[in-house]
């Protein structure tokens, strides 16, 4: 439940992390570059704790269904803000480190920056979706994402009287954050495919994504 700037603030926390390394360290970060992602250009310390207390209170959820039990991790469990060096340190959670270890085999990697291009709403979390899937694009650099309507509606939440008709759903939530990662330069271009239906319901929406090479338009 992260702002889209609260969670740019977590993928800069974590950016540093690759998948070659065996331990967390704490990282550190120009003063400057962490209050842009927080949307602020004047980079004042004062002004940033205020968003990074937000920030470290925002738990992350993990569920492990097959042994029924619901982990809730502080990501950020300590951060130093110092305003000589003009510099911030995150210290990461160490509980985390096997989730992260984990991602060199989901697939759900890639470069922290293109997240930062996105500013609206829903962008950068469907742009976090289609990237979960990145693993099975085919020699050509083409892959299949099925958004599911009721995953996203609670992802979002997307109160129930909202979006109401899917055509409004479709065009508000999915073809908006479409148009701006298309807009983003950030390597990906992505079309609407069409609607997965159960019965006459409509259940998701299948988006086509293609790798661009560099110089491609």
């Amino acid at each position: 439940n992260m702002t889209p700037l609260e969670m740019k603030g977590m993928l800069l926390a974590y950016s540093k992390f690759t998948e070659h390394d065996k331990e967390f360290q704490p990282y550190e970060f120009p003063l400057r570059d962490v209050a842009r992602s927080f949307g602020q250009e004047d980079g004042k310390p004062d002004k940033l704790i205020a968003a990074l207390k937000r920030l470290i209170m925002k738990p992350i959820e993990i569920l492990d269904p097959e042994n029924n039990q619901y982990f809730l991790y502080a990501p950020l469990p300590v951060i130093l803000i110092d305003a000589k060096k003009n510099t911030v340190t995150f210290k990461l959670n160490e509980d985390l480190k096997p989730h992260f270890l984990a991602l060199r085999k989901e697939y759900t990697m890639f470069p922290a920056e293109y997240a930062f291009r996105l500013q609206g709403k829903y962008s950068l979390r469907i742009f976090q979706l289609i990237m979960q899937w990145q693993g099975k694009e085919d020699s050509k650099g083409f892959w299949k994402v099925s958004l599911n309507v009721e995953e996203i509606r609670e992802m979002f939440k997307i109160k129930p009287n909202e979006y109401l008709l899917m055509a409004k759903f479709r065009i508000g939530v999915i073809e908006r954050a479409i148009a701006e990662i298309n807009n983003a330069d950030i390597g990906l271009h992505v079309t609407m495919g069409g609607p997965e239906k159960r019965g006459k319901n409509i259940v998701a929406f299948l988006v086509n994504v293609q790798r661009l090479m560099p110089g491609e338009p």
